[in-house]
């Protein structure tokens, strides 16, 4: 028998198995669990297959702070226990847009010609410190994209006037070190030429390891496509963005080799798969296109939106000191609609939620079909690929501002006129958080008002939503836990990352209505409105237990949660 072996020639064997298969083998035989006690390296491997999180070698902490420290952090996001708050004050009075990033909170300064970020504490000791990256004030910023802890680059899009081309503007990007603003050293050129119009152009880019995807769009609705490595200041693609593929509100990876494009234009989800050739290609590389559900008569997608963090870091995270970071496959992607009718006008549609890996597994199963069977670029139906994998959550009848980190969103609720931030619900959607007992039967979800407290939803569910033909099914399990905020909380906009929740307010409410749309569906760069001579401010409320505050209950006063006695609760 096997508990026969030497201990740790038995651990090693259990080392071998996932979490469900320790646990049937632990059922089986309670003696198992011993082995369990008796080795951190299990209790590690086991705690970071449960919270979704995988090891990063770089981080000086021994194994059991990081057992620790994983424990500590898991079994506090439930209730939202917080073991310190710490306000950051801005560094000046113009800050405008900003974009989150690992640990790193960034904004654009509204001059367009610097950026300023901020490292978020961990401990409450951090003193967070600003840093400025100044670009040349012939530069206007009119995009970027991050890669914080693989390769502590910044890339910054720019528009400047065009030598010998009267009134055009010629778009740069520029590969920084986010860490001094100076040119990274690892780029062949710190900067590459993209483009020359008569227009402005907004851009974004999405970087995974040497590659970086662009989309830029100018004012008279064209745009382009390119990928770029980096590193060997080599364009692989440059592409116009043609009918069909319009208006794409965010690119994101779902490999190192393979992005996902919003087609609001087509409905669908388009999976381009990076060229591989040094040859600049000038084709669309779409090898797929998943549809969402059908719409109903008169209603077109006007904008669709797309939220998966943390980014990938397939080549590691050596610019990081955590002992370990959200698995880039697990995350959950979310995807925000602004659907458009002749009737009801712009109307903010449903969200989808999936997983990372399931959704790269269905564009391998469809991409492999295709070449196997010489079909070319199939346009899969929803109902082939969607309901068993998806989640879809209703509009709220009040607006609101969604982002996503690890496998949890958090969704704020604003009040009618939306002047004042209402309550935050955390979703979360790690499989192994789910309890098997909690399976119901079929129901039908719409937005309720007095839905407050734990609501557990392992189940198959119809979404009614006037943008769609039919009711929309999708089964992904998740636990949402809606908190009140308190009237000490309402200036803030919160968002979540992997370990923090985070608030943001300036002197004047941050999203008047127009922002507030610009925000939860055109970009995941969200704005920031504020007046002259009015300092940003920053609120950092870290989870944790040490010192057992909860924003979910009497301790604090400053969040307030209520459960219903018909909901399930942990």
């Amino acid at each position: 028998m096997m508990m026969d072996l030497p201990n740790d020639i038995v651990i090693k064997i259990l080392a071998e198995l996932n979490f469900h298969g320790y646990q049937k083998l632990r059922d089986a035989h309670p003696a198992f669990s011993a082995y369990l006690d008796q080795s951190p390296t299990l209790q590690y491997k086991f705690a970071a297959e449960v919270a979704g999180v995988i090891d990063n070698p770089h981080s000086a902490m021994t194994l059991s702070e990081r057992i620790a420290l994983l424990l500590d952090r898991e079994a506090a996001w439930p209730d939202l226990h917080v073991d310190f708050v710490k306000e950051i004050h801005a560094p000046n009075d113009n800050l405008g847009r900003y974009i989150l990033n690992s640990d790193i909170l960034v904004f654009e300064n509204m001059t367009h010609i610097a950026l300023h970020h901020v490292t978020l504490p961990s401990v409450e000791t951090d003193v967070p410190t600003w840093s400025t990256i100044q670009m040349d004030p012939s530069l206007t910023i009119v995009g970027k994209g991050f890669s914080v802890t693989e390769n502590n680059l910044a890339a910054i899009i720019t528009q400047r006037e065009a030598p010998d081309y009267p009134n055009h503007r010629l778009t740069e990007i520029h590969f920084l070190q986010l860490s001094t603003g100076e040119p990274h050293p690892l780029a062949h050129s710190s900067v590459i030429v993209l483009e020359r119009s008569l227009f402005p152009v907004s851009g974004r880019a999405e970087i995974a390891d040497h590659i970086v995807a662009i989309t830029t769009e100018t004012e008279d609705g064209s745009g382009r496509f390119y990928v770029v490595d980096w590193k060997k200041s080599l364009t692989k693609l440059n592409v116009a963005i043609s009918e069909g593929y319009d208006y794409c509100s965010s690119i994101t990876f779902i490999t190192p080799s393979m992005l996902v494009l919003p087609n609001n234009l087509n409905a669908t989800l388009d999976i381009c798969l990076i060229p591989t050739s040094e040859n600049a290609s000038t084709s669309m590389p779409v090898v797929l296109s998943l549809a969402l559900p059908t719409l109903a008569e008169d209603f077109d997608i006007s904008s669709f939106w797309c939220c998966a963090k943390p980014d990938l870091t397939p080549s590691g995270t050596p610019y990081s000191s955590r002992p370990f970071h959200a698995s880039t496959a697990a995350s959950i992607m979310v995807f925000r609609t602004a659907a458009i009718s002749a009737i009801r006008g712009i109307y903010i549609g449903p969200t989808m939620l999936v997983h990372r890996s399931v959704l790269v597994d269905v564009c391998n199963t469809y991409i492999e079909r295709a070449a196997r069977e010489g079909l070319g670029c199939l346009r899969v139906d929803w109902e082939a690929w969607g309901p068993d994998v998806t989640r879809w959550l209703p509009t709220p009848n009040r607006p609101s501002i969604m982002n996503a980190s690890d496998q949890r969103c958090s969704r704020t609720l604003f009040d009618a006129q939306g002047n004042e931030a209402q309550e935050i619900t955390i979703f979360d959607f790690n499989p192994l958080h789910i309890p098997e007992s909690s399976v119901g039967s079929q129901e039908v979800i719409e937005y309720e008002e007095q839905r407050k407290g734990v609501f557990i939803c392992n189940t198959t569910t119809f979404l009614h939503d006037a943008a769609f033909k039919v009711p929309v099914k999708s089964r992904l399990p998740y636990i949402a836990t809606t908190h009140y905020l308190t009237p000490d909380m309402q200036d803030y906009e919160w968002i979540i990352d992997e370990e923090r929740l985070i608030g943001i307010k300036a002197g004047i409410f941050l999203f008047p209505n127009l922002v507030m749309f610009c925000l939860i569906v055109m970009s995941s760069t969200q704005h920031l409105s504020t007046d002259n001579g009015v300092q940003t401010e920053i609120k950092i409320c870290h989870i944790g237990t040490s010192l057992n505050r909860n924003f979910a209950g009497p301790v604090t006063g400053r969040i307030r949660c209520e459960s219903r006695s018909n909901i399930a609760v942990l």
